[in-house]
């Protein structure tokens, strides 16, 4: 008997410690609302807002920073709303667990920063910087980013909905396992990036470039597509279904498991390009132009070709040209086009065809 009552002694005492621990330590249980003077006046000092604050629940609305050094904060378990940063340096900040919401960000930098588990919704990025950040499993909803430098940046894990690129660089990025959803992109650059295990899903690319870029599993279902630019990038295993495309360019690009699948087309652009298990599927191609490529295991079928076929200098090995009807100008001078073959094919009577003594035919040609 004399034992269970020291055992129950014992629980009673600890437990009462703990209670005692978690309601004194403001690291666990304290929540604090801000108003703005307040947390303008704690965030003059960065060391020591850091040390108080870096655990506590923060919620700050309505403020509105201008031209101030906070570089290398901590916010962590923190809201922010309704709230306006300009001018302001954010570099090296930590953002942890947090949500940020309609909150505008203008001519601010976020360089060297890392944001982790994090939400920002109908936020605004004017003229921000986020080069050299790290980003892991952040999610964008409803976004809006114009004229924005978001260079050499890793992304991990994240989810970007409903977002709008303007004029933005994203070059020399690391993306790796993104959604991208509703998205639209004016004008933006992906240059020299790495990009795997990518989606863009019911998203619209206008005049977007992915030029010296490598490109591994990625998957595009756009809404738009009106010029977009692969050049001189290393790609395997891409999909890209749009309806109306007026220029899809891949000057000197390397390519192995490509679809391709457009309504329409006006530029299909392959020059001195390497392309192995491609798939094009479309309905109306105004120009397809594959000079100097070598092409391998593919497959074009279903669509008109309206005004002209490059093939000049391309050499072809067991590839597929099935249910094509081609109009025009047929362009075939030097190439070697002996692993061609046509399946369900015509050829306009009045169309020209170019070609001379070094061009070589399959058996079956109708060139």
């Amino acid at each position: 008997m004399l034992n269970r009552i020291i055992k129950i002694s014992i629980i009673i005492v600890f437990l009462t410690c703990l209670y005692s621990l978690i309601t004194k330590n403001d690291s666990i249980s304290e929540i604090i609302k801000m108003d703005k003077d307040k947390f303008l006046n704690e965030i003059n000092n960065i060391p020591e807002f850091n040390k108080k604050y870096r655990s506590k629940n923060i919620q700050i609305e309505n403020c509105s920073i201008y031209k101030k050094d906070i570089q290398g904060i901590e916010l962590i378990n923190c809201s922010i709303s309704k709230s306006k940063f300009n001018a302001v340096n954010l570099d090296f900040s930590n953002i942890v667990n947090s949500n940020i919401n309609k909150t505008t960000f203008d001519y601010t930098t976020i360089s060297k920063a890392t944001i982790i588990k994090s939400l920002f919704t109908n936020c605004i990025f004017n003229n921000v910087t986020f080069d050299s950040s790290n980003f892991n499993q952040v999610s964008f909803v409803d976004c809006k980013f114009i004229s924005c430098s978001i260079n050499e940046v890793i992304q991990r894990n994240t989810t970007i909905t409903k977002a709008q690129f303007d004029n933005c660089d994203i070059m020399n990025n690391k993306l790796i396992n993104l959604t991208f959803s509703d998205a639209l992109f004016n004008d933006s650059d992906f240059s020299k990036s790495e990009i795997t295990d990518v989606r863009f899903e019911n998203s619209s690319i206008n005049e977007v470039s992915f030029s010296e870029t490598q490109m591994k599993n990625v998957f595009m279902l756009l809404k738009q597509c009106l010029k977009m630019s692969i050049a001189k990038s290393e790609i395997q295993n891409f999909e890209i279904k749009a309806p109306e495309v007026s220029d899809f360019f891949g000057l000197r690009a390397r390519i192995k498991n490509m679809k391709i699948d457009f309504d329409s087309i006006d530029m299909l652009n392959f020059i001195n390009a390497k392309l192995v298990d491609i798939s094009v599927k479309s309905k109306q191609i105004e120009s397809l132009v594959l000079g100097v490529s070598l092409i391998e295991n593919s497959n074009f079928s279903g669509f008109n070709i309206n005004n002209e076929l490059i093939l000049r200098g391309a050499v072809l090995k067991n590839v597929i040209f099935k249910n094509l009807y081609f109009k025009r100008t047929i362009d075939i001078r030097d190439a070697d086009l002996k692993g061609l073959s046509f399946i369900d094919c015509k050829v306009n009577s009045k169309r020209d065809i170019l070609k001379d003594s070094k061009t070589e035919l399959p058996a079956a040609s109708i060139f």
